[in-house]
């Protein structure tokens, strides 16, 4: 099953499977829209679009691999995962975040 996301009214991407909201990952989402970065201020709205973007995508691949997110390790998944995006041309610090 895919995320999939609407727009909160801020601008902010919230994410959703069958209409319902997925609590964990909005939570992290509120989380780091909400709490202060270590050198001052908050996370724009770019930045946690982004967050989204990139987990969306780690977790698309898991249910791609029919892998419970929870279960994935880094060596046999992560690993395999980054490789593929760079034989895709994703370049390394996009895919570092």
């Amino acid at each position: 099953m895919y995320i999939d996301r609407v727009k909160n009214k801020d601008g902010t991407l919230i994410p959703v499977i069958c209409g319902e909201i997925v609590r964990p990952f909005a939570d992290f989402l509120i989380y780091i829209r909400k709490e202060p970065k270590k050198q001052g201020g908050i996370r724009t709205i770019d930045t946690v679009n982004n967050s989204f973007n990139h987990l969306k995508m780690w977790l698309d691949h898991c249910a791609d691999q029919e892998i419970p997110f929870d279960h994935a390790t880094y060596d046999e998944h992560m690993v395999p995962y980054k490789n593929s995006l760079l034989e895709n041309g994703t370049k390394p610090q996009s895919y570092n975040k």
